[in-house]
């Protein structure tokens, strides 16, 4: 009997304290929320002005060429299409004061490229720069296959991923570039994994401070950027494919405009 007692007090005590400290304190959190401070009707009224505002302003000009302006013009809409609006529609179908967001973010970025551009003479990093490294390349590659396949090639070998990876361990002993790697078959992973940090050191440097000082606004434009744009375009510049493909059509273009 005394132990029912001492049961049902204690039970008594704790449902009291449930009562008092925990269910009233609810209660007095509920009764005393505050408001968001941007649902004011005078900041939501400045919000709602500034977005106006955005919306209606003029597109930027990237170039002082038309043509290239728009051309840039329908690079930046197919972007903004397929990697900005696929998904954010999902989100508010309605809402377009991102997107347009992005399009300014953008059309600054383009502009400060262009002004960079501008300052360098690239002729001078094309002959003293690129044209080194594209012929050393070759002939390292040249190294590469004639230490696996011979001189003159007269080892016969089947094409295939694995002929790929040895390929490339041959290549410069195995000092490959930072985005590849030969252990493994695919290597989109490291590529990424160095666009991003490729991006991050160069996106100071082409967007605005008050653009990029948000953490989310800096990782969503480097992921767009390495991800769907960077790392897709690579892919089709190392394709021999692509350079056989333009060649053939550059050439045909010519050879037409000079039989007409």
């Amino acid at each position: 009997m005394v132990s029912l007692f001492a049961l049902f007090s204690i039970n008594t005590i704790v449902l009291y304290i449930y009562l008092k400290y925990i269910i009233s304190a609810r209660q007095h959190k509920v009764d005393n929320f505050k408001p968001l401070r941007l649902t004011h009707k005078a900041i939501w009224s400045s919000l709602e002005h500034s977005r106006h505002a955005e919306s209606t302003q003029q597109h930027q000009e990237i170039t002082t060429l038309d043509e290239v302006d728009t051309a840039l013009d329908h690079l930046i809409q197919l972007v903004i299409r397929d990697f900005i609006q696929s998904w954010f529609q999902k989100i508010a179908a309605q809402e377009q004061s991102f997107s347009i967001s992005v399009n300014h973010i953008i059309r600054s970025a383009a502009v400060q490229v262009n002004k960079r551009l501008q300052q360098i003479d690239l002729l001078h990093v094309l002959l003293n720069r690129v044209m080194p490294k594209v012929t050393s390349h070759i002939s390292d590659f040249r190294a590469a296959e004639i230490s696996l396949r011979g001189k003159y090639l007269e080892r016969s070998v089947t094409e295939s991923d694995e002929l790929d990876l040895l390929l490339a361990s041959q290549f410069r002993q195995g000092r490959l570039h930072a985005a590849l790697t030969t252990g493994a078959v695919t290597t989109k992973p490291t590529e990424i994994a160095y666009l991003r940090q490729l991006m991050d050191r160069v996106l100071p440097l082409i967007f605005n401070q008050k653009d990029t000082s948000s953490s989310l606004v800096h990782v969503v434009i480097r992921e767009v950027v390495s991800c769907s744009i960077l790392q897709p375009i690579m892919d089709m510049l190392a394709d021999p494919d692509f350079w056989n493909q333009t060649i053939d059509t550059y050439v045909s273009h010519q050879m037409f405009i000079l039989h007409t």
